[in-house]
């Protein structure tokens, strides 16, 4: 162990966070539970690091306030790692904004769903709530429910794990009516010692447009065989 004074770690801890240390030390010297916090030191050969530190408050005998004593890890690899996450994932959402694609995310086990904020966009579903099951099943056009459900269930079943993609109907909720293609890929784990469907991922597109070409071409062939 290496004994410091306050004020050398003071001028360790990174200026930015100092603040927010400094609040965080105070609340556990009025006794208001342990020490928690996530923040930045600069090392004296200027090397910056991320460090966790957890403590807890020693009192003396009459119950005044002796010092904190604590352990402390470093977690710039973690930091640098959910940083990197971070990036990926903007980069993912700024390329299927662009593609016009969205990305679904249903855990099967909690019946739980994350929509991209382009997956809302494309079903009509509000950009602000959290999406769930029943919101799904009633955008999907009635007479396209039974069928986008017979691919889910493929896609979950171990012995089938369907990934073709598939082309169905949206009902929104002002009345129009939006094509759209769907590809996803379940994720299986063993559960209760049986190998079971337990999220199902994907994208979702809108064809609509591609939908109505197609539909005028076919016209057109018609009325030329007429």
């Amino acid at each position: 162990k290496t004994a410091i004074g306050r004020a050398e770690w003071r001028r360790m801890v990174h200026p930015d966070d100092l603040p927010r240390v400094r609040h965080e030390f105070a609340r556990v010297l009025r006794g208001d539970g342990d020490y928690h916090a996530e923040y930045r030191i600069i090392r004296p050969d200027g090397a910056l690091r991320w460090t966790a530190v957890h403590g807890t408050l020693l009192r003396d005998a009459g119950q005044i306030p002796g010092r904190v004593i604590g352990v402390l890890q470093d977690i710039t690899a973690r930091k640098q790692t959910e940083a990197q996450l971070r990036d990926s994932e903007a980069r993912l959402e700024m390329a299927t904004q662009a593609a016009g694609i969205g990305i679904w995310d249903w855990n099967v086990l909690d019946n739980t769903l994350q929509y991209s904020a382009q997956a809302k966009a494309i079903c009509g579903l509000p950009a602000d709530a959290p999406v769930t099951y029943e919101m799904v099943r009633d955008v999907t056009h009635p007479d396209d429910f039974p069928w986008t459900s017979a691919q889910a269930k493929r896609a979950l079943d171990p012995a089938i794990r369907d990934t073709a993609p598939y082309e169905y109907r949206l009902r929104l909720p002002d009345g129009r009516i939006r094509w759209v293609t769907a590809s996803g890929k379940a994720i299986f784990a063993t559960v209760d010692g049986e190998v079971r469907g337990v999220r199902y991922v994907g994208t979702i597109q809108d064809i609509t447009d591609r939908k109505a070409v197609e539909a005028d071409r076919q016209r057109a062939q018609v009325s030329l065989r007429d």
